[in-house]
């Protein structure tokens, strides 16, 4: 293969197919050497449960060779070959990398599976195709049905015989839990908490959501009022119910909102709303919960779920406040982000943003716009990508590649020795593009860097969950100097009607908004599960020494506690890689857990 022409040429399906002959029968004859032979020295494995209970990754074509061996032993995987029903192979770039990308399907003893595989072109012998990374992922259990697939779920909207009650009758008494326990309990209704119950509620796994606010999607619904997704629409899709065409490209938050409560209503997914989850305590010899929650009315319910899921996110978690010299001094009004609603009650004052991330520059903005005077509190360097780069680095959104292909993408990209050097080089591109706006920023004196590294954006916020601005129009205004800048250094302090800064100036200020984020879930853990587990658990959500999330989507140190988190795309990713987990402890077959029955 001598040029990109050539290679698109090329009819990669049958080269393909030929390799996945090879490596059935490398595995079924148990040779090492022949499967090694198929890999890149550099290739990479990641799995999520599919044939090794865990979701991780390993390196190296002679580990992968001896993983994939142990995976025949444990699991008896076979039958690998070309997914008809997907798209055909073809070259791509991925990882800053030319690739031939396949999508293909396996068996196990325990269910089936599907993946994303890439292979490294060979320049010299375009028949000889080597691996260098492959994906792949549990997709069902064997005699459970696939969800989403096949004929439409069991069951009529009405009884001919036996009980009177009609559907709206059992969804009641189903919701009640007055007659049994629910075997899984989700802390949290935000997108997250909803599609692991759908996906659940598919599976047959008996699922109770609670959720403090009063409404399904209040966590979307009460945040600032100018709120709208920074990801489009496209990307934030949730499972078994698409958005209409008919949606703006970018959703508001409160179409998102009711969008969210709609899900619950019509998935059927048992939810508690204004209900506060109290905490839990697990009995190690029965594997059960008991678990405390605290209805509208008041009063407490006891449920003893076998498993815990904390659902509760970013935004719905434990708020930070920044500490500033003399702020105890201040007479104004000081509220954090989650509080603020609206910049129309501020119109005419003068109000200091504390923060320059997401929230602190939409805010700012709706301030600005509702005529208040705005001065952005920088307490650390930040890093702002105009809203087209950032969507340029979810490029397999929007070329037409099916969602579930687009997700299986993201996953295959998510192995830490090759994303980091990937983001880096991608980094530098962004801020390149970037370029005019950037210096136009620092040029009022924000301070920008590039992240943890050079990593930029995605990758702090899988590791800090913020510290970033996707630019959709405040930019503009800081840099014009109608949104005023000033660094915490300058602050001297505040005093009880504005804030005197190093320059000899005094600034007034009525109110303050501090867009200083929020807490990650191992301060939920702490709050829930007490100081003992929380240190036991350990960070929820950055990379661990493996490359993957600590205690995300997978067993933690607690059994029967998992934890749900990040954006709308990864939870639809990772979702039913949960439930799954959850659905084989309900079948007594997930390692580490005696059976139920």
């Amino acid at each position: 293969m001598t040029n990109n022409e050539s290679a698109v040429e090329t009819d990669f399906a049958p080269l393909v197919g030929h390799w996945f002959e090879a490596l059935n029968a490398a595995l079924e004859g148990g040779d090492p050497d022949q499967i090694e032979d198929l890999f890149c020295d550099d290739a990479y494995w990641r799995d999520l449960i599919a044939l090794t209970w865990r979701l991780g990754h390993v390196g190296g074509s002679g580990q992968i060779a001896k993983a994939l061996l142990d995976a025949r032993l444990t699991h008896d995987v076979r039958d690998l070959h070309v997914a008809l029903h997907r798209t055909t192979p073809r070259l791509k770039s991925r990882l800053m990398r030319e690739v031939v990308e396949a999508y293909f399907e396996f068996t196990t003893n325990v269910g089936t599976g599907q993946g994303v595989i890439r292979f490294e072109p060979n320049q010299d012998n375009e028949t000889a195709l080597r691996a260098w990374t492959v994906l792949t992922k549990i997709r069902s259990i064997h005699g459970v049905p696939v969800p989403g697939v096949g004929e439409r779920h069991p069951g009529r909207g009405y009884d001919r015989e036996g009980s009177t009650d009609n559907w709206a009758d059992r969804r009641a008494q189903s919701v009640a839990y007055e007659d049994r326990e629910p075997e899984v309990v989700i802390a949290g209704a935000g997108q997250s908490g909803l599609m692991l119950a759908a996906h659940l509620g598919v599976l047959g796994v008996d699922a109770l959501i609670v959720e403090k606010n009063d409404r399904i999607g209040d966590n979307w619904r009460n945040r600032y009022h100018s709120l709208a997704l920074h990801n489009p629409t496209d990307m934030v899709q949730l499972p078994y119910m698409p958005f209409p065409r008919t949606f703006p490209e970018y959703l508001p938050k409160d179409q998102f909102a009711n969008w969210l409560e709609a899900y619950a209503l019509n998935m059927n997914l048992n939810t508690w709303t204004s209900t506060e989850f109290l905490g839990a305590d697990y009995d190690e010899v029965e594997e059960v919960w008991t678990v405390k929650v605290r209805r509208g009315d008041g009063t407490e319910r006891t449920l003893h779920p076998r498993h815990v899921v904390v659902a509760t996110g970013g935004a719905g978690g434990q708020p930070r406040f920044a500490e500033l010299p003399g702020l105890e001094d201040f007479k104004g009004e000081v509220i954090h982000s989650s509080q603020f609603d609206s910049g129309r009650r501020f119109q005419g004052k003068n109000v200091v943003v504390v923060g320059v991330a997401t929230s602190a520059h939409d805010i700012a903005l709706d301030l600005y716009q509702n005529d208040a005077t705005v001065t952005m509190l920088q307490r650390s360097a930040s890093i702002v990508v105009s809203l087209e780069t950032a969507n340029a680095a979810y490029g397999q959104y929007f070329d037409g590649t099916p969602i579930e292909e687009a997700d299986m993408i993201s996953a295959g990209n998510f192995i830490h020795p090759l994303m980091v050097p990937a983001m880096q080089a991608g980094t530098k591109i962004m801020e390149e593009k970037d370029k005019v706006l950037l210096d136009r920023l620092r040029a009022v004196g924000m301070k920008l860097d590039s992240g943890i590294d050079g990593t930029g954006f995605m990758y702090k916020f899988f590791q800090t969950g913020g510290g970033y601005y996707i630019d959709v129009g405040a930019s503009d205004v800081v840099a014009r100097g109608d949104i005023r800048l000033v660094q915490t250094e300058d602050l001297l302090r505040l005093d009880a009607n504005g804030a005197q800064l190093a320059d000899g100036t005094h600034v007034p200020v009525d109110a303050i908004v501090m867009a200083t984020g929020y807490k990650n879930q191992g301060a939920e853990a702490q709050r829930y599960f007490g100081d003992e587990l929380a240190a036991q658990l350990g960070d929820v959500s950055r990379f661990g020494e493996d490359g993957e999330l600590r205690n995300a989507w997978k067993p933690t140190a607690q059994k029967g506690l998992w934890f749900m988190i990040s954006g709308v795309a990864q939870a639809r990713t990772y979702s039913p890689v949960l439930a799954l987990q959850l659905k084989a402890e309900q079948l007594g077959i997930l390692p580490g857990y005696k059976s139920a029955k």
